[in-house]
């Protein structure tokens, strides 16, 4: 007999529950992602059923346990070594010669920290990049703190062993370099490496965070990348206030380039670089874009793992492909071929628009959707960069465009739902939300959507889903009040 699925009443108070407790947004849809976690931890709290568990955990108070179950099950670890090889040039050849200097002059040791390190790839890949940089550097000298919140994922990252999978966007070099290879065909990092990094548990949606990471101010370099996506907005508010609390005067905080924003990074500078999604504490002093500092090392990968093939529509990248972001689009330094106009041209407005010159990036997004009339990436983009200049009628009609050309772009509909929410047009919103997930549960859910971060369909599904019942239950709400 098939089971009765549990009330979604029931469900959203759970839901919101976790939302509050760990910042994560998940559906709470019956027969979903959530009642299929209940059920699955259910038998090792004791408990019989998806029901029971979530009774248990709406009567009574949440353990350390229930939080690790949680967690453990309803977080998807999705990441590899240097991952946008973009961020990592520009970190190698700008900012962390910078800060080498900064701290050597100074006799204190660097302090970097990976937020969100999930298992580990990230923060290893400072590690590696940092010994090319300073080889001679003692583990003193350079200080590497990596975070998360699920305690399976740092287990993984402590042990440092991967699958080819993990090394997929590694260069060959730095593969022979720092990674032996076992006789069970997976790569172990070795230990000199694992020993510069630090991992512990925290919940970057926390209220308070213990040290290292509370009201310090001495971490040099925060990256905090495909994390803040997944959190309510106020909490990712939160999230962001504390980083900048924990940054060194002179330190900087690394985003995905999906998460930057001027209205959520407001507090910190853009720093005007090639990559967007960097923000320093301070102003800086001189330009941005100057070359870097005579002790900057020369680019870690050769010209040849740095050129990439042309991509195709930016609206269907296949299953296992990076999310197309613009901070991957071009090499820095030796592009692979000449780019067509109006890649070009998104890429400069993203990049405008991450330094905060929204007039010209509106500009760039205008000529690119000139040069190719049929493609809605600019258009989706020329939306995003409307929407920062408060400017919604005109958001709305590029966003309406964009589903003209391409009537399945979710992250469009997802758009033009938020926009009718905020504008109080509950049923338009509530119809673009319902479109953005019939569009993404089409797909494969492994498969990574463009324009999202990195960010799979069935991910991007479990967090439309929850903003529609977060919506509907507001709706809800305004209208028993107003009776």
């Amino acid at each position: 007999m098939k089971p009765v699925p549990m009330p979604q009443a029931v469900l959203a108070r759970v839901a919101s529950l976790l939302a509050d407790r760990t910042g994560l947004q998940v559906s709470a849809e019956p027969a979903g992602d959530l009642e299929r976690v209940l059920g699955l931890i259910a038998p090792a709290l004791g408990l019989d059923n998806a029901g029971a568990c979530a009774t248990a955990l709406l009567e009574r108070p949440w353990t350390r346990r229930h939080l690790e179950l949680l967690v453990r099950h309803l977080t998807v670890g999705e990441t590899y070594f240097f991952r946008d090889p973009r961020v990592f040039e520009h970190l190698e050849r700008q900012v962390l010669p910078r800060l080498l200097q900064a701290c050597r002059g100074q006799l204190r040791p660097l302090r970097v920290w990976s937020a969100g390190c999930c298992s580990g790839e990230e923060a290893y890949s400072l590690a590696m990049l940092l010994d090319r940089l300073w080889p001679e550097a003692g583990a003193e000298a350079v200080q590497i703190l990596a975070t998360d919140i699920n305690p399976r994922f740092l287990s993984i990252a402590r042990r440092g062993v991967y699958r080819e999978w993990s090394l997929r966007a590694t260069p060959a070099p730095l593969r022979e370099r720092y990674f032996t290879l076992r006789r069970d065909g997976r790569l172990e990092l070795q230990p000199r490496i694992r020993e510069r990094v630090q991992f512990r548990a925290l919940n970057l949606a926390a209220a308070t965070w213990p040290a290292p990471v509370r009201d310090g101010g001495t971490m040099d370099l925060i990256l905090c990348r495909n994390v803040l996506m997944y959190f309510a907005a106020p909490q990712a508010r939160q999230v962001v206030a504390h980083l900048r609390r924990a940054l060194a005067p002179d330190g900087w905080l690394v985003t995905s380039a999906a998460e930057a924003s001027s209205r959520l990074f407001g507090a910190l500078h853009p720093a005007g670089s090639d990559a967007p999604g960097f923000y320093r504490a301070s102003a800086p002093s001189v330009p941005a874009a100057r070359a870097a500092p005579a002790t900057a090392a020369p680019p870690s990968q050769p010209a040849a793992a740095r050129q990439r093939p042309r991509r195709g529509p930016l609206r269907h990248a296949p299953p296992g492909a990076r999310a197309p972001a613009a901070a991957d689009s071009r090499s820095a330094s030796v592009p692979a071929a000449p780019a067509p106009v109006p890649q070009a041209d998104r890429l400069d407005a993203r990049q405008l628009a991450d330094r905060g010159d929204l007039q010209q990036a509106s500009a760039r997004c205008d000529h690119a959707v000139g040069a190719d009339k049929l493609d809605p990436a600019p258009l989706y983009l020329l939306a995003s960069i409307q929407q920062e200049q408060g400017l919604d009628a005109q958001a709305r009609v590029s966003l309406e465009r964009v589903l003209y050309l391409d009537p399945e772009f979710a992250l469009a509909h997802l758009a033009l739902a938020n926009l009718h929410r905020r504008n109080g047009r509950a049923q338009p919103a509530r119809r673009h939300f319902e479109a953005a997930l019939r569009s993404l549960r089409a797909r494969p859910q492994d498969e990574l959507v463009a324009e999202s971060g990195g960010l799979s369909a069935g991910r991007l599904a479990d967090i439309v889903a929850a903003l529609a019942a977060a919506d509907g239950a507001a709706n809800d709400s305004g209208r028993e009040s107003a009776a």
